[in-house]
């Protein structure tokens, strides 16, 4: 049998074990109730009960062994024996048992929920089965004691995938805690979290990765207060950014394949302590007479204990951890309690919790315990109650917290007061927690709910296929040589119009010289035999011009061009399509990129005590995979300034008129052939005069030179390196690399920056940058001998200079262009070309190039035509070659220098 055969034959036998293991777990399920429900009676178990599960387990066991399923074999073998063994000793089922017993039905749960999803047999239950060996007097060889515990081992099969759900886990993660912080009480995204928080864990538990199963855990314990209570509390937010911040951390070194520098026992353990002793569930205790005042029947119930004498008792308690079937437990609680007195409130309430649920569950009730014939004194009577009340707790997996008796005055004045004021509605069927009333509309809300919408019926799924990147980055090169075979294909086609164009001239003076013949001829027959050689010499020339007609009328080399031609341009088609379904491929959503600024708004803020909110529009513009991480970084430095530099502090903002929270909108949007990324704050703006002074008091720039620039100049000098206004050092600006690495990185882009700001308004800083580096459409122009390409989309307008335009200002040549004054650049000043052309022509040719506002024109002595080409990067020998910003390979096989029009802009 071959391997695939083989793997075949084992997927069959899952699917029929999966089949029969539905049927077994329910039994197994009916088993364990009779089970428990006996020892809440205190009754024996029936010796047939346990013989039936035994034999349930051995057909479970059989059939995991013959799929292969050894986790689940050994599980059952261990779980049998524990029954043989509980069967041997004693007919009473002992609650150690009846535990691992429930612990062992979770498990089989979990294993069998795995294989159905296709995940293999995922949990970890070596502890399980070591605890079921000791409790049935057994040892295992590999768990005796000195054995050494082997480390688990991360599955890398497939660590790529779990990676990147996980990182789109944790992003989603941190905006929606973001939005749940202006808006905590939103019930539908506090689930929203336990969804994506249990994806994390469970995913890393298949992979694994305990460290992040375990914080992912704890900060599910967390989220079970906000579910419980239906609303988040301000002082949740801190230990959850920490937790998925520390889970980002673990995920990031082992996406660089670094070691996890975390101590990930000290954050479960902070984790933890927040969900153990959080003010909430402090606070949660003395919501539980309001809870049973809010309800008919609560407060019936409280107003009848009340009349009869009965004390009330607040109690909280909490199922541990690891304690099977926690809704079996509370439903104990409840009765151990109603068979001695009335439970009142009982919130979570038990059908409310799932039965495999392991995570600790904390409890809130509100008792009426009748009292004695006696009438002790009102100390002891509370005590004597608390006493009592401990003892019908005393329960396996359940801890007392706290009893404590409630004023009788202080309910029957709630009594009193909810019974005028309440509506008269039916019962409800259970008793639960009223949410907190949501506040009153405001513009916070209303923005929390544009950034967050209702989403109805889900939208039909989309089919998605995993690429490795650098296959599309090949198909990518691939289809640019297309590209450039297209282009030579072109240049053929001309040069074979032209050969056509000469046959075609050919045949035109041989039609004429024939015709010149026909009458020399004539002209000769005329002179008699003095001419009959020559005429016998012009009719051999005659009959070889006529045999060379006919060749040249029958060749098919016309009809051959146009169909090569025809040819071509569907090859230029099929190019376009190809290399349009390439770089469509490779594109993406910037909503990745802008999504993290929600965090970094959110924390930002806090740290300088603003209050600033992110508005996000065009998240679903899409942008080329290997410029989407480049343009994070600046947009960082960019949001930063704003929130430091440009968004004033509430005080300033009031008194300028303005609102007291600031905003800064991320926007994007394409733009011909490329993407905008547009960042616009509402803050303070920009001041020339005092940018220009900051410069000159940096030595930066001098005085003379400040006096020359326009106001847009004087912006730019914040790009200058070691640039700052800020008026000390702190973590956030001051050092002056900011704006600086922001041009630095977007240049490396082939991109620009363009700014428009109004003091007292706000500022927007917009970067253009190309869809793809790979391909542009370029314009080709002649300078001297060489051909060069320069960026289509640098060029506003190609034009003819006569010499009235020609001005010089300051010793620089300027263009006066339809009113506007522009500067000449030479060439020779920027890249050491000169052109053919001299400044004593009568008229020249340039083309004005644009950065933003900036404009500059440059000398040509021809254009030649618009055309795609293919950017090939400098060798590296002439990487530092000013002026030049790559080379292409033209259609007849010369190569193009393309220009780098920033540098030319920058040299106006």
């Amino acid at each position: 049998m071959t391997a695939k055969d083989k793997q075949k034959a084992k997927q069959d036998a899952i699917k029929i074990f999966l089949k029969g293991a539905e049927v077994s777990l329910r039994k197994l399920e009916e088993k364990f109730l009779q089970f428990a429900q006996c020892l809440r009676e205190k009754r024996d178990i029936r010796a047939d009960d346990l013989k039936e599960m035994s034999e349930e387990l051995r057909a479970l066991y059989a059939a995991a062994v013959k799929a292969e399923l050894k986790k689940t074999a050994d599980l059952a073998r261990h779980w049998e024996t524990l029954l043989e063994y509980a069967r041997e000793h004693s007919a009473a089922l002992e609650r150690r048992t009846a535990d691992l017993i429930g612990a062992a039905l979770e498990a089989l749960e979990s294993l069998v929920r795995n294989l159905t999803q296709g995940a293999g047999e995922s949990p970890d239950i070596a502890r399980l089965i070591d605890d079921i060996v000791k409790a049935a007097g057994k040892e295992e060889g590999k768990n005796k004691k000195g054995a050494s515990a082997q480390p688990v081992e991360i599955d890398q099969t497939y660590l790529g995938i779990y990676l990147d759900e996980t990182e789109q886990n944790i992003t989603r993660f941190n905006d929606d805690l973001v939005i749940l912080e202006k808006n905590p009480v939103d019930p539908d995204l506090i689930n929203d979290f336990f969804r994506i928080i249990h994806t994390i864990k469970g995913s890393s538990a298949m992979m694994n990765i305990s460290s992040v199963k375990e914080i992912a855990h704890a900060m599910e314990n967390i989220l079970v207060i906000a579910r419980e209570n239906r609303q988040a509390f301000p002082e949740m937010f801190p230990p959850l950014f920490g937790g998925i911040d520390t889970i980002s951390g673990i995920v990031s070194s082992l996406r660089h394949k670094k070691a996890v520098a975390v101590d990930v026992v000290s954050v479960v353990e902070k984790l933890k302590e927040y969900a153990q002793s959080s003010p909430v569930e402090i606070r949660r205790k003395d919501d539980l007479p309001g809870m049973a005042a809010a309800s008919t029947s609560g407060r019936e119930i409280l107003a009848q204990a009340l009349a009869r004498g009965e004390k009330i008792y607040r109690i909280m308690i909490a199922l541990e951890e690891n304690t099977p079937l926690k809704g079996m437990k509370a439903t104990l609680v409840e009765e151990h309690l109603n068979n001695r007195g009335a439970v009142i409130v009982m919130h979570p309430r038990p059908e409310e919790i799932h039965d495999l649920r392991r995570s600790q569950v904390k409890m809130g009730i509100l008792f009426a315990l009748p009292t004695g014939g006696s009438a002790p004194t009102q100390g002891a009577a509370g005590q004597a109650g608390a006493r009592e009340i401990h003892g019908l707790l005393l329960i396996g997996g359940v801890s007392v917290l706290l009893i404590e008796p409630v004023d009788d005055k202080e309910l029957a004045e709630l009594v009193e007061k909810r019974a005028v004021f309440a509506p008269s509605i039916p019962p409800p069927k259970a008793v639960a927690v009223t949410p907190p009333p949501a506040p009153l509309a405001s513009a916070d809300t209303e923005a929390t709910a544009k950034e967050k919408p209702s989403t109805g019926q889900p939208g039909p799924l989309i089919p998605f296929i995993r690429i490795d990147a650098q296959k599309l980055d090949t198909l990518m090169n691939l289809s640019g040589e297309l590209v450039g075979i297209r282009a030579r294909y072109e240049g053929l086609v001309n040069q074979m119009q032209k050969e056509v164009f000469a046959g075609k001239e050919l045949a035109r003076v041989i039609t004429a010289l024939r015709s010149d013949f026909s009458t020399l001829a004539r002209d000769l027959e005329k002179q008699g035999a003095p001419a009959k050689h020559i005429l016998k010499e012009l009719d051999a020339l005659r009959e070889q011009l006529e045999r060379l007609e006919h060749t040249v009328g029958q060749s098919h080399l016309p009809s051959d061009v146009r169909r090569i031609d025809e040819t071509t341009g569907a090859l230029g088609k099929i190019a376009s399509y190809i290399q349009t379904a390439v770089m469509q491929a490779r594109m993406v959503p910037i909503r990745g990129v802008f999504s993290r600024f929600n965090r970094i708004v959110r924390d930002l803020a806090k740290e300088l005590e603003k209050d600033v909110t992110l508005a996000l529009e065009g998240e679903e513009t899409e942008f080329d995979r290997n410029l989407i991480d480049g343009i994070a970084e600046p947009l960082i430095h960019i949001v930063r300034n704003a929130i430091d530099h440009g968004i004033e502090d509430r005080h300033t903002r009031r008194s300028a008129g303005k609102p007291d929270r600031g905003t800064i909108t991320l926007r994007a949007f394409h733009q011909g052939n490329n993407v905008c990324i547009e960042v616009e704050d509402d803050g303070k703006g920009l001041d020339a005069r005092v940018l220009a002074e900051n410069a000159i008091r940096k030595k930066q720039v001098t005085a003379e030179q400040v006096n020359r620039l326009s106001e847009r100049g004087k912006w730019d000098l914040m790009f200058l390196p070691g640039f700052s206004t800020a008026a000390r050092v702190t973590g956030v600006s001051g050092r002056g690399v900011g704006m600086d690495a922001v041009r630095s990185m977007i240049g490396a882009m082939n991109g620009v920056i363009d700014i428009r700001s109004e003091v007292g308004r706000g500022t927007t800083f917009t970067f253009k940058i190309p869809l793809t580096l790979a391909i542009i459409q370029a314009l080709l122009i002649a300078i001297g001998e060489e051909i060069y390409a320069l960026p289509l989309e640098s060029v506003v307008e190609i034009l003819t200079v006569t010499p009235e335009m020609i001005d010089a200002r300051d010793g620089h040549g300027a263009l006066r262009i339809r009113e506007r004054v522009i500067r000449s650049v030479d060439l020779k000043d920027v890249i050491g070309i000169r052109s053919a052309s001299t400044p004593g022509q009568d008229t020249r040719r340039a083309a004005v190039l644009a950065d933003g506002a900036r404009r500059a024109g440059i000398f040509v002595d021809e254009f030649l035509k618009e055309t795609e080409i293919i950017i090939k990067p400098l060798p590296h020998q002439f990487a530092h070659v000013k002026g030049i910003s790559g080379v292409t390979i033209l259609g007849d096989g010369r190569v193009a220098l393309i220009l780098d029009p920033k540098v030319i802009l920058q040299a106006a």
